[in-house]
């Protein structure tokens, strides 16, 4: 916690000294940045209090409600830029799915491989839903398009799945 505090704070100084003081807007950014700061600081709080048991059980339902607000991306009409639609705009809020998807996988494939136990072994009971999953979420994000997001997700699916934490559940 306090790294983060300090990096966050290293960051708002350099923010601060780049501007210019005759500049009007001279602390608009710093001002932006430390409501990211705290509105940060509250969601780690409440993640802490949340406990991973609970995150675990819910799970599913957010890797489900990931992969609405991935294919709500690929309706026709969303805005883009570049020629990809990688963020949902609602008003002040922009939130990118893509990025969603890293925490949700995490958390649904360390569910899925506890529940699983022993049977995460077998191709058939472990290998394949798991890879069905991982395939779902990269095609998703594939269209927006993101190639490196999606590389970035199944290295990362790839990685949870290969974690020898697993074992103590064989």
């Amino acid at each position: 916690i306090v790294v983060a505090l300090a990096l966050s704070l290293v960051g708002l100084l350099i923010q601060i000294s780049v501007v210019s003081p005759t500049d009007a807007r001279t602390f608009e950014r710093p001002v932006r940045q430390v409501a990211y700061i705290v509105a940060a600081a509250v969601l780690a709080a409440a993640a802490a209090g949340f406990g991973y048991e609970r995150a675990l059980r819910w799970s599913r339902p957010l890797l489900l409600a990931n992969w609405a607000l991935l294919g709500v991306l690929l309706l026709p009409g969303m805005p883009s830029r570049g020629g990809a639609a990688r963020w949902i705009e609602a008003g002040p809020v922009h939130v990118q799915p893509s990025e969603m998807a890293k925490l949700t996988m995490i958390l649904f494939l360390t569910a899925f491989a506890a529940r699983r136990g022993p049977r995460m072994r077998g191709f058939f009971s472990g290998f394949v839903p798991s890879l069905l999953y991982m395939v779902v979420t990269a095609l998703l994000v594939i269209g927006e398009p993101d190639l490196g997001q999606t590389m970035f997700l199944l290295a990362l699916s790839a990685a949870v799945l290969s974690c020898p934490l697993h074992a103590q559940t064989y």
